[in-house]
């Protein structure tokens, strides 16, 4: 509201209270005396970022932690051994991790094939059981780990079964034990030997017609565990001849231990 007087000065309400109220006018001078302080906008800019950012360390520090603290797969941050390449199979849940310069390969039983490019003979493998199968809660559903190699004697004389005429497979358990993961998981450690021998002549008549010739002889390493009511079954295979060197064993060694089945979250 305005109000004009005769020497024509319009004045608002709040300077006709000042006006007519000295006291108001007198809180006004002491008001407009007092000093203020100003903080620049660039000063403020600042601040509110610096809050932002504490903000966002708290947030990213708190995530973190609770990876660390949440997380059953500690070995997700594992760098694999020298020399090594670490595969994670995310859909049925297994690691393991297998040497560099093998090379994945199709196959059409195997989850997951790697061969070696110099050894032909030499691959590794995982096999997963259906979950529509019989459910494991752990590798000693299937006995002891002597009844274990015996179960995986008879699967691989199937799997290596041949038509035709002539051809003869022989297996031997070689040695099968029990051992405990670091994560307290129990795994069953078996290895096999299977020769196949077939005749030069299928239709001879006479045995010196039929020569029978070796068509290889294979050293299998196995290692069985269990998770998700699931068996998995890492097969390593290698010739016969360098299953005993020094280098086969140690990378044997060091597959075995990387191998963990673990639990999927859905």
């Amino acid at each position: 509201m305005k109000l004009c007087i005769p020497s024509q000065t319009c004045l608002n309400a709040p300077a006709m209270a000042t006006l007519f109220n000295p006291k108001a006018a007198e809180r006004k001078r002491q008001n407009s005396a007092k000093p203020r302080h100003f903080q620049c906008t660039s000063e403020l800019r600042a601040e509110n970022i610096s809050i932002v950012n504490r903000r966002q360390l708290v947030g990213l520090g708190m995530a973190s932690l609770s990876i660390v603290e949440g997380s059953k797969p500690a070995w997700g941050f594992e760098i694999p051994p020298p020399g090594y390449r670490r595969y994670n199979d995310k859909l049925d849940g297994y690691v393991f991790v297998y040497p560099d310069d093998w090379q994945k390969i199709t196959s059409a039983g195997a989850e997951f094939l790697v061969r070696d490019i110099y050894d032909l003979e030499a691959n590794a493998f995982v096999e997963v059981s259906s979950p529509s199968s019989s459910k494991f809660k752990s590798v000693a559903d299937l006995g002891t780990p002597e009844e274990a190699a015996k179960f995986l004697e008879r699967q691989y004389l199937v799997e290596f079964m041949s038509t035709r005429i002539g051809v003869r497979r022989f297996s031997k358990v070689v040695s099968f034990k029990e051992r405990t993961s670091t994560s307290g998981d129990l795994f069953y450690d078996i290895e096999l030997n299977i020769t196949s021998y077939a005749d030069t002549n299928q239709f001879g008549i006479t045995p010196e017609e039929r020569i029978e010739v070796k068509e290889f002889d294979r050293h299998l390493f196995t290692t069985l565990g269990t998770a998700n009511g699931r068996l998995y079954q890492l097969r390593v295979q290698s010739a016969e001849k360098r299953a005993n060197s020094p280098d086969v064993r140690a990378a044997i060694e060091t597959m075995y231990a990387s191998f963990k089945p673990y639990t999927i979250i859905a």
